[in-house]
């Protein structure tokens, strides 16, 4: 067991990356974190949830009344709400707020990779320097990062904390609280984690000892508690894509499978009878969350098929990776890579094999869609931490390879350089926060325009933003489409229909759409129908 002097060190040195890297992000960004630029339309909407909140929206409705046709209930937590609106209500100002717990999420998320890193061998201080710099995992707790994805990242780390550390009882408490917390946050992190306890269940397997058991009770009465604390309003109807019954279900189900197992282990007194009572306790796990709760098995399986068709393929994180641009496949999945190979080379023990499978498990999930490349990322660092101690070894020198191809942010800048084809730019976009800020001078009412500039209407503007970026939102979303590649006559009905006050256009939002003829072009061509007014807002028409 460490002493505190290793574990003071390593948050000093935790702290101090992430203050000064904050720091850093701070200066180049102020300018536009002032004007509520925040740099993903999540952040926006998880400020807008937490400001309705705290004016007095219940805490277990999640709807958004902004939104949508009329409101859309919103498939996230209010677990990341809970220090930020913390941190509002006791007078710090949403400016401070903004840099302020990103840079603690930096701060927990560099300590753990230090303490994972000492957990495989590995120097902490090497660890906590490449995570500082683990593309695209860092960019997760850069200023104005305040959805929930860095704190997925923390909880991530901690499970897998929990799975290596020494003393297995308290090692499986952490890892069933962090998994209880993530799957209460959202369920993109399910398969990480499933891959996560089937390493556990192997390693009981093997010998048999405190950790699964701890694992499981802490698993299930977390979720437990979840339920009974942070469940939303719309707990029974809501699908299995956010924490509601389906997917507390779920959980209850294989947390209770674990328990179950990990009880029988007197009467299995040898491996192989481990290994067929695990096998048979997964396969009736997966055959009761089949029968009771059979939307868990393709949490987002529900998106509609004509949205997932027209929208859902021009989001690039949720592209496979193999379909999306070379460049960002490369940044992406650059340092994960590294990591494996890394584990490959030099892992020889079960902590830095455990980090490897979660690591295995990201890149896996990026085949599919893109994003797994974050847990990857984030988990990477101690495999390299370890390849480079066995580097210095030999030679000094050859330290230096691994420290430039662990450096993850080596790769979107080498990714950068790759000769691909670039369409011309069709002009300035209008689905960002600039065009929204201007808005904000018009009198309040339904927006109709780009699906992406929901977010920046939300959090700028006190108008109504019928299409946002949210799976949950298809009518809302299925409207803009049909009102930009219809004829006029459907556009107008449209408009009727969803009693729309403005509509906002232009060429860069209907080329990112895919919309080359129709009302949109048309009317961005200048064939402005007599049912629309300009407003004097470039990019903006309002309905008579």
């Amino acid at each position: 067991m460490d002493t505190p002097a290793p574990i003071a060190r390593d948050l000093t040195w935790a702290s101090g990356l992430a203050g000064v890297m904050t720091l850093g992000w701070w200066w180049v960004r102020r300018a536009d974190l002032s004007r509520l630029a925040l740099p993903d339309g999540d952040d926006a909407v998880r400020l807008q949830q937490i400001r309705d909140w705290l004016a007095g929206q219940a805490f277990g409705d999640l709807s958004q009344y902004r939104i949508g046709v009329d409101g859309v209930a919103m498939h996230w937590s209010r677990l990341p709400d809970l220090i930020p609106a913390a941190m509002l209500r006791a007078g710090m100002g949403e400016a401070v707020m903004l840099v302020l717990w990103p840079a603690l999420l930096f701060a927990g998320f560099l300590f753990v990779t230090a303490r994972l890193a000492r957990a495989v061998g590995a120097r902490p201080v090497d660890a906590a320097i490449i995570a500082a710099l683990a593309y695209p995992a860092t960019t997760l707790f850069s200023p104005g990062r305040i959805d929930h994805h860095g704190l997925q990242m923390v909880l991530l780390a901690l499970f897998a904390l929990g799975l290596v550390t020494r003393r297995e009882r308290a090692g499986g408490i952490v890892a069933g609280v962090a998994a209880a917390l993530s799957l209460g946050i959202g369920m993109e992190t399910a398969p990480v984690l499933a891959v996560g306890i089937g390493v556990a269940v192997l390693h009981w397997t093997r010998a048999p000892g405190p950790q699964l058991p701890a694992l499981a009770v802490a698993l299930f009465l977390g979720l437990a508690l979840l339920a009974m604390v942070v469940a939303p309003g719309d707990w029974a109807s809501a699908p299995c894509d956010g924490f509601a019954r389906a997917s507390w279900r779920a959980g209850s189900i294989g947390a209770a499978a674990l328990l179950l197992l990990a009880l029988c282990k007197t009467g299995l007194p040898t491996p192989q009878a481990r290994i067929i009572a695990a096998l048979a306790a997964g396969s009736a796990a997966v055959a009761g969350i089949a029968w009771l709760v059979p939307a868990c098995l393709s949490p987002y399986g529900a998106v509609d098929p004509a949205l997932a068709r027209v929208w859902l393929t021009e989001v690039g994180e949720a592209q496979p990776m193999l379909a999306t641009d070379p460049r960002w496949a490369i940044g992406y999945v650059g340092i994960g890579v590294v990591g494996l190979i890394a584990a490959a080379l030099t892992a020889r023990h079960r902590p830095a094999l455990t980090i490897a499978a979660l690591v295995a498990a990201g890149l896996g999930i990026a085949f599919l869609q893109l994003r797994g490349a974050y847990t990857a990322a984030a988990l990477a660092p101690p495999l390299i931490a370890l390849a480079l101690d066995r580097a210095r070894g030999v030679s000094p020198l050859a330290a230096l390879p691994i420290w430039v191809a662990g450096a993850g942010i080596v790769w979107p800048i080498a990714a950068a350089a790759l000769p691909v084809a670039q369409a011309p730019a069709a002009g300035p976009p209008c689905d960002r926060i600039e065009p929204a800020r201007a808005m904000a001078a018009l009198a309040p009412g339904r927006v109709l325009g780009p699906v992406d500039l929901g977010p920046w209407l939300l959090v700028a503007t006190r108008h109504h933003a019928i299409a946002a970026p949210y799976h949950r939102n298809a009518a809302g979303n299925l409207a803009s489409y049909r009102l930009f590649a219809g004829s006029e006559s459907e556009a107008r009905a449209t408009v009727q229909d969803l009693r729309v006050d403005y509509v906002v256009a232009c060429p860069a939002a209907l080329s990112s759409m895919r919309i080359d003829h129709g009302f949109g072009p048309a009317l961005v061509g200048g064939n402005t129908p007599a049912w629309l007014w300009p407003t004097g807002v470039a990019n903006v028409w309002r309905v008579r």
